[in-house]
């Protein structure tokens, strides 16, 4: 029975193999970078609301900070997975220029920025 929640077989014997292997990397784990900011607003507006426990005038400030700098971890975590997704597509982008089209004119993508 084949898990959805994997990227395959590491078989790279092809280049479809590895291109495949890099896309069901991503299209995995892409998802859950939006998930992970959503979920820290999410903490930081709870734990806004939680008091301290100090008290006095400067409570709602301190709470306000304490929840930023605990929200913060899922924000990091959010990069973390972006950069993850950026890692697999830049690895067949790096296989594809230094193996399959090793001369600079082929690995080049060409832009056309008047059409």
């Amino acid at each position: 029975m084949s898990n959805r929640y994997t990227l395959g077989s590491p078989e790279f014997l092809s280049t479809s193999a590895l291109r495949g292997y890099c896309s069901n990397g991503r299209d995995l784990i892409r998802p859950l970078g939006n998930e992970l900011r959503i979920a820290a607003e999410e903490l930081n507006a709870v734990l806004r609301e939680v008091p301290t426990g100090q008290g006095g005038l400067l409570e709602s400030a301190d709470s306000r900070r304490k929840a930023r700098m605990v929200s913060r971890h899922l924000l990091r975590a959010a990069e973390g997975v972006e950069g993850t997704c950026t890692g697999l597509i830049r690895c067949y982008l790096s296989f594809e220029r230094n193996f399959i089209n090793n001369t600079p004119e082929r690995s080049r993508r060409a832009f056309d920025l008047n059409g």
